[in-house]
């Protein structure tokens, strides 16, 4: 064989070595009845329904069509600011320090951890649901929150916790992080 034909040849498998590397991949846009939408958070559960968290609020993507879910009266209460799906269930957090709830054969409403005078002035910033079915919630600015059988405990500063600005938390068969 000359050298040409295995140039040739190299040059052939490089193409198809490269050919079976492309990804494939669909785009979707979120309604634009909603105006201008950007996805700040995502996740899927466990059924593979795609839920998005917006500034215009809560979305469901079943792989065919969005659903929108309002929360509030007033549409500036509507950013997302934490979204988690744990124990079969959507956990939402708002901007406005509400914490939302989605049970995965009813999900056609928002329902509301009933936080009470417990309720943070801050935004969400993390759920995370442990296994003993508490609910951990991050703040930006007030620390941490766990929700269990109707009891809200806060931990702060004054608790041990290093600061009260949490990013982030997440759980897992360890615990809470």
């Amino acid at each position: 064989m000359s050298r040409f034909s295995w140039v040739l040849v190299a040059v052939l498998a490089a193409t198809l070595v490269g050919k079976a590397q492309e990804y494939a991949y669909e785009s979707h846009f979120l309604p634009e009845e909603h105006g201008f939408v950007r996805p700040e958070l995502v996740c899927q559960d466990f059924l593979g329904l795609v839920w998005i968290g917006t500034k215009q609020g809560l979305f469901r993507f079943d792989g065919l069509q969005y659903q929108h879910f309002t929360a509030f009266p007033d549409t500036e209460s509507e950013e997302v600011t934490a979204l988690s799906a744990d124990n079969g269930e959507i956990w939402v957090g708002y901007a406005n320090g509400s914490v939302g709830y989605i049970q995965p054969h009813s999900a056609d409403r928002i329902n509301f951890l009933p936080l009470g005078d417990q309720s943070p002035n801050a935004p969400i910033t993390g759920l995370a649901a442990a296994e003993d079915n508490k609910i951990w919630i991050s703040t930006y600015g007030e620390g941490v929150l766990i929700f269990s059988a109707g009891t809200v405990t806060r931990i702060t500063v004054s608790d041990g916790l290093p600061g009260n600005e949490i990013y982030c938390m997440a759980s897992d068969s360890s615990g809470v992080w």
